[in-house]
């Protein structure tokens, strides 16, 4: 278990807190690592640094109980858009994971003309198939 610390814009705190997409200083972050799994979990830390928000902190990440933390675009305020579902990072598991129902996940960058037209093709097959 690593936490990590910043109050000041060094190049060491820049580069952390891009990686975590921290925009205020001070900022606390802890990072969990399993090597046999080769996995490795984030916690931002979102409450005023005082003893007693840290405690809980570390008591809720040492007992499992903190939501990992993912990049993420902001949750939709209309999450359908043609009648396709958006997801972003902090809706993935909701969505996608713990559904009941298929899910079709297409990933895309906005940017990519491959991806653009692959997303074109798909959005006319789901109308043809919704027919």
């Amino acid at each position: 278990m690593i936490f990590m610390s910043s109050s000041n814009d060094s190049d060491v705190s820049s580069k952390l807190l891009e990686y975590y997409n921290i925009n205020e200083l001070p900022a606390l972050v802890g990072l969990t690592a399993n090597f046999e799994s080769n996995s490795f979990n984030k916690f931002k830390f979102e409450s005023e640094i005082n003893e007693a928000n840290l405690d809980k902190w570390i008591n809720d990440l040492l007992a499992n109980k903190l939501e990992k933390y993912f990049q993420s675009d902001p949750i939709p305020t209309d999450p359908l858009e043609n009648g396709v579902t958006i997801v972003v990072g902090s809706t993935f598991r909701k969505i996608v994971l713990n559904n009941t129902n298929d899910v079709f996940l297409e990933i895309y960058a906005p940017w990519c003309t491959h991806c653009t037209k692959v997303d074109n093709c798909l959005f006319r097959s789901l109308r043809n198939m919704e027919d």
